[in-house]
């Protein structure tokens, strides 16, 4: 598929960038990050912008265009066509944004104390007492309007791209197992003060996996030794960058946020080193991840009748 030319890419701003999507914004961003060019990632009216000071936009700008001009960058955070059968191509991210978006309107935010809520909140005394589901529902539940807005925003932007690298089925797997170890891990290293709520920790997870897998394309097709080392790193530098500016804010948990993005990163290099192509079973790995939330939600529920 033809790249779009880069004056289209850039329309003309004194201090913005207007990436298409997720993957080139991780692209460009790359781009400034290794020019060590300050900006700054926003999200608003369903598009990706990148501030930049007006004094280095010249430069920025010269810098992404040249790397538009290779399309080397970009095409790592990109699927190649025909990679994942068109069967396995799905509309899951949304279903999933949809199912965490029922359980919110369902059970409310988690700062007005729900009693359930409380339960099933990622509490590592609790966890560490027995409570196994925690770690499970604590993806599902979110503090506020703008905390689920957020990540269903990545859930279905960093899904998508995952769904297409791993399959509809084995993506979710991945992205669950990210979310889960991730707070399991939180909970190990914080201690019984540890309390913590939203699926942030399974989105870093898909940009873990999205980093890990093209940093594994890269090594395998790099042809110069002497360039191995910096060509495979860009993506993680690339998935690096976005934990720093969409995972660090105030009341970001960036601890989770970390371990989820390596969690996802391991899990992804565990399933290219053992499944060599995207699984059959796709609606059967979709089930399963589903019903590992739902038993863990019972548990939640019974834990409350007592």
């Amino acid at each position: 598929m033809n790249q779009p030319d880069a004056q289209d890419l850039l329309p003309p701003s004194q201090s913005s960038f207007y990436p298409q999507d997720a993957p080139q914004a991780s692209a460009w961003i790359t781009v400034l990050e290794a020019c060590r060019i300050e900006h700054r990632l926003e999200y608003a009216d369903t598009s990706w912008l990148i501030h930049v000071d007006p004094l280095t936009f010249s430069d920025a700008r010269h810098h992404i265009e040249a790397m538009e001009a290779e399309g080397d960058l970009l095409a790592d955070f990109v699927s190649p066509p025909g990679a994942i059968p068109e069967s396995d191509r799905s509309l899951s991210s949304w279903w999933v944004a949809a199912f965490l978006l029922a359980f919110y309107v369902w059970l409310g935010p988690y700062q007005d104390g729900n009693p359930i809520l409380l339960l099933a909140s990622s509490n590592a005394e609790a966890f560490a007492a027995g409570e196994w589901w925690r770690p499970i529902t604590a993806l599902t539940i979110h503090s506020d309007e703008v905390h689920i807005a957020g990540n269903l925003i990545c859930i279905v932007l960093l899904g998508a791209v995952v769904c297409d690298r791993f399959g509809g089925g084995l993506a979710w797997v991945v992205i669950l197992g990210a979310g889960v170890f991730g707070n399991v891990l939180s909970c190990l290293m914080y201690g019984s003060d540890y309390i913590s709520v939203g699926a942030s920790t399974g989105a870093f997870g898909a940009l873990g996996a999205l980093s890990a897998d093209s940093t594994l394309r890269r090594w395998r097709k790099s042809a110069s030794q002497s360039m191995l080392w910096k060509q495979t790193a860009l993506p993680i530098a690339a998935g690096s960058a976005l934990v720093g500016l969409l995972g660090t804010g105030p009341r970001s948990d960036l601890a989770a946020h970390i371990l989820g993005f390596l969690m996802g990163a391991l899990l992804a290099v565990l399933c290219k080193r053992w499944i060599a192509s995207p699984p059959k079973y796709v609606k059967l790995l979709q089930m399963g991840a589903l019903i590992i939330v739902l038993l863990a939600w019972r548990s939640a529920f019974e834990a409350s009748l007592y």
